[in-house]
């Protein structure tokens, strides 16, 4: 009989080593690509955490009950560290899980509003040509996003569809984008390279609010950009004088 509460524990000892040791595993797997101090860490920590719990408890309550709980909960991880995406009739609108990366079916149309808000764990996504349009807040909080294609044939950026997406490093607007609303890429602190077509012809205040870092760059002077527009970035713009200085405020320091 003692045996009983023995495997009962070491079941429920494994399943909270189980939880940790496979969570950390999933988390240096998908970072390998992102930040190598994180890979290092969840590799050599995750598999150190179940090794030693099994070591420990095996002697006792046999493999057993550890066995159970490793696979319940590398279940339970894998399915957590999943995107699942839920389409309806050509948009997206909802995603579980919270994987590194994610890829957009093609054939979705429309990206509906915080889709992927505060996805932290997101550092690649793939979005179809189809796609034509993001919604508001998409991609809000996700302060591991490292990269970020536009698909040509979306008109509007949205008011926050990228706020906050600290590790976002380069920006390309493609030339089908004509507006991009207030705080479209606010906060975008490690920002460095922002690239904006001919046809973009209206940028709403604080669309870049808090880019203290980033470079825009104009293929071509767009022919109407509101007052206080690039607020927040710190370079110098080229070739202001085709439209007062006073649009560009972040050009001016206090």
């Amino acid at each position: 009989m003692e045996k009983v509460p023995y495997f009962i524990m070491a079941l429920l000892i494994s399943l909270i080593a189980g939880e940790a040791g496979f969570s950390s595993t999933l988390i240096g797997i998908q970072n390998i690509r992102g930040s190598k101090a994180k890979a290092a860490a969840g590799l050599l920590f995750g598999p150190a955490v179940l090794i030693v719990t099994y070591v420990l408890l095996a002697r006792k309550s046999g493999p057993v009950p550890i066995a159970i709980a490793y696979a319940l909960t590398l279940a339970h991880a894998l399915h957590d560290f999943t995107h699942r995406l839920k389409v309806r009739n050509g948009v997206l609108v909802k995603c579980d899980g919270d994987g590194t990366d994610a890829v957009i079916p093609k054939g979705v149309t429309r990206i509906a509003t915080a889709v992927f808000m505060n996805h932290y764990r997101l550092l690649h996504v793939t979005i179809p040509e189809t796609v034509t349009a993001i919604g508001p807040s998409a991609f809000h909080g996700c302060g591991e996003l490292r990269e970020i294609t536009i698909p040509g044939g979306v008109k509007i950026i949205k008011e926050d569809t990228f706020h906050g997406c600290r590790s976002l490093k380069t920006v390309t607007v493609p030339d089908g984008v004509e507006r991009i609303d207030e705080g479209a890429f606010a906060e975008c602190a490690e920002l460095q390279s922002v690239t904006l077509p001919a046809g973009v012809i209206e940028i709403h205040p604080d669309a870049f609010a808090d880019c203290l870092n980033a470079s825009p760059s104009f293929q071509a002077l767009a022919p109407e950009i509101r007052g206080a527009a690039l607020n927040g970035l710190l370079a110098e713009i080229p070739s202001v004088s085709a439209m007062g200085r006073d649009e560009f405020l972040s050009t001016e320091r206090p």
